[in-house]
C-alpha cells in the first residue's frame, strides 16, 4: 500500500491529473476521491469526526463526466455522490448509471428507495 497520496498530496494529485488526462479512468477515480476528500475538509477532518461543510467543486463534476465520456460508467456513481445535496438530481444520475450497467449506482439507488419507503412508513405511523 502506498501512502504517497497523503505524504505529498499535491504531487499525487498532479500525477493522477496527468494520468486521467491521458484517459486512464482509474486515475480519474483516484483524483475524484482526493478532490472529494479535500472538499470535505481533508483527511484530518475525516479522522477527527468533525463534520465540515462540503465545498462544491466543479472539478469533481468534470472528472466524473470525463470518466463517463470514456465509457467508464463508475463515473455515474461518483457524480451521484457529489450531487447528493440535490437528492432528485443525484437519483437521476444514479438511474442513468444503473441503466448503463454501473452496479454501484444500482445499489445506491436501491438504498435511497428503501430509505424513502422506510421514512414514508414511519411518517404514516405517527
Amino acid at each position: 500500500v502506498s501512502y504517497e497520496a497523503f505524504e505529498d498530496e499535491a504531487n499525487y494529485i498532479q500525477n493522477m491529473e496527468n494520468l486521467c488526462n491521458k484517459g486512464l479512468t482509474s486515475a480519474c477515480g483516484a483524483l475524484f476521491g482526493m478532490k472529494f476528500l479535500q472538499s470535505s475538509g481533508g483527511l484530518d477532518s475525516l479522522l477527527s469526526g468533525n463534520d465540515t461543510e462540503f465545498k462544491p467543486n466543479k472539478d469533481l463534476e468534470s472528472i466524473a463526466q470525463k470518466m463517463i465520456s470514456l465509457q467508464d460508467y463508475r463515473g455515474y456513481s461518483l457524480l451521484g455522490s457529489y450531487l447528493e445535496g440535490d437528492i432528485q438530481k443525484a437519483k437521476e444520475i444514479y438511474s442513468e448509471g444503473s441503466e448503463k450497467g454501473d452496479s454501484q449506482s444500482t445499489m445506491v439507488l436501491f438504498g435511497l428507495e428503501i430509505d424513502e419507503e422506510v421514512n414514508e412508513l414511519e411518517s404514516n405511523q405517527k
